[in-house]
């Protein structure tokens, strides 16, 4: 279209050219002008307008009638002659304005070829330009090709792709096979780790049984450990928990068993769901992107089967761990009744120590009990000598310094010896030898005192013994678990009311 539009153009600016040299008898045109190359004016090189004389020539050319001579006038050469140079005259200037005309119109008519001539410029470079859009269209073209090709070369990788998944599912369902035997082993392992934790039961029922024979052998033995056998109650009443955890134990495994036939059943169905699968992608291998999305999906399911059996496996590692715990609380509970067995030799060595004590502190308990007769044969004198006579007392005081109250409050003969060395695990034992190391301590310091003041009266020496006396009963009381007789109480009552009895009929006798 453009091509014959430019045509068209050129033929109507040959039309008018031709004219125009027709009635200025100007050159023919030349088709060549555009081709020709141009100066800095916008002419083209070589183009040289026509000089005027033969411009004047060309103009006077075609008038007829200007050779003619005019009506009534002769064509004589003289007259001819005569009126030349006015004549020339104006015929230069006919010339000169008719060539400034012609040089106007030329500009005018150079003015439009040169406005044509760009246009034609324009349309050609629109052209090239077109030309140019052809061709990058072209080499779109081959390089979209050229991705055909390259596409095409990834389809079929693509496609040998699929046929290594395929492969790599086959060898998954393999392992899959492999893991299933693996969890029959596992299976059979709990069996027997079951086995092995009824064997366990069987020995802490006989444990049991050795515990009560021990616990009816303790009774018998003695009734003051009474806090021992809480102690077994206790250990009992823990082994029956650790009975119940080991049921509950028992009961988790049997409760994992259920699972992993479970989880069987779920692998038997995936793998008929998977067989289903295969039949769908054969029947769909044209459709490669739904293929490639299915193929994904059953990605998803062997990974979260995976998941699944990783799981499995974590919770039979941890009932491994429990059974292990298990074992290890009947090693203890084992360590324990051997550690009681030594509690139990402990405590017999303690309680023969106890009964040494004892019968030291029986022997003590009977010289006070002789001490206590002399001190009321010794009241009982001194009543009778305070009813003969109250005067006599103030003469009778240097001899009751020798009177049998002596032996009694000396460091040799005072019946308050100290006791055998203790263990060292028992405080109780320890603060009775403290207290009666204190009480012989705080005796032989009042028998000192009693050395020193002979001449005291016999009253202050009654309070000092029935002070010792009830320091003494206190101890006893405290740090002995055998109860003392009553008529002990009885008898110290006594003395400490006959004595002050007399230290009132003295207070009395001095006044």
């Amino acid at each position: 279209m453009d091509r014959n539009v430019c045509n068209v153009h050129c033929n109507q600016f040959r039309m008018v050219y031709v004219n125009i040299a027709n009635h200025y008898s100007l050159p023919s045109y030349d088709p060549q002008y555009q081709s020709t190359p141009k100066s800095k004016g916008g002419r083209p090189l070589g183009y040289s307008p026509a000089p005027p004389s033969t411009a004047a020539s060309s103009y006077r050319s075609p008038s007829p009638n200007r050779g003619t001579p005019p009506k009534g006038r002769s064509n004589s050469p003289t007259r001819m002659y005569n009126g030349s140079p006015p004549r020339q005259n104006y015929v230069t200037d006919l010339e000169r304005s008719t060539i400034e005309k012609q040089r106007k119109e030329l500009q005018l008519l150079i003015g439009e070829l040169k406005d044509r001539d760009r246009e034609l410029n324009d349309m050609v470079s629109a052209h090239q330009k077109q030309l140019a859009s052809w061709e990058a269209d072209r080499q779109r073209v081959l390089t979209l090709e050229q991705r055909c090709s390259r596409l095409e070369g990834d389809l079929r990788s693509r496609s040998e792709e699929l046929k290594h998944m395929h492969t790599q599912i086959k060898v998954v369902e393999s392992q899959d096979q492999s893991k299933s035997c693996a969890l029959e082993s596992t299976q059979a392992q709990l069996v027997k780790e079951s086995e092995r934790a009824s064997q366990a039961e069987m020995r802490v029922e006989m444990l049991n049984e050795k515990n009560e024979s021990l616990n009816t052998s303790l009774r018998d033995i003695s009734t003051n450990l009474g806090h021992l056998e809480a102690r077994e109650q206790e250990l009992a009443t823990l082994l029956q928990l650790k009975d119940k955890d080991l049921m509950e134990a028992s009961s988790h495994i049997t409760e994992m068993s259920a699972k992993l036939k479970r989880l069987d059943l779920t692998c038997r169905e995936c793998q008929k769901v998977e067989s289903n699968l295969r039949r769908e992608m054969a029947e769909w291998k044209s459709k490669y992107a739904e293929s490639r999305k299915e193929i994904d999906r059953f990605k998803e399911e062997m990974t979260k089967q995976q998941a699944d059996v990783e799981a499995v496996q974590d919770n039979l590692r941890r009932a491994q761990n429990e059974l292990e715990a298990a074992k290890k609380d009947l090693i203890l509970s084992a360590e324990r009744e051997k550690r009681k067995d030594q509690l139990l030799e402990l405590q017999r060595s303690k309680q023969e120590r106890t009964d040494q004590e004892l019968a030291s502190l029986r022997q003590i308990y009977e010289r006070q009990q002789r001490d206590i007769a002399l001190l009321q044969l010794n009241l009982d004198n001194s009543k009778d000598r305070l009813r003969s006579s109250g005067g006599e007392l103030e003469l009778s005081g240097p001899r009751r310094s020798s009177s049998p109250y002596r032996p009694s409050l000396s460091p040799r003969s005072s019946p308050i010896r100290p006791l055998p060395s203790p263990t060292r695990g028992n405080p109780g034992h320890e603060n009775a030898l403290d207290g009666n190391s204190s009480f012989n301590r705080s005796s032989d310091n009042d028998n000192l005192s009693v050395n020193d003041l002979e001449t005291a009266s016999p009253t202050s020496k009654l309070h000092r013994l029935l002070e010792e006396s009830r320091q003494m009963v206190a101890s006893l009381e405290e740090h002995t678990t055998l109860p003392l007789p009553p008529n002990t109480s009885k008898q110290m009552t006594e003395v400490e009311e006959e004595a002050e009895e007399v230290a009132a009929a003295e207070e009395n006798g001095d006044i």
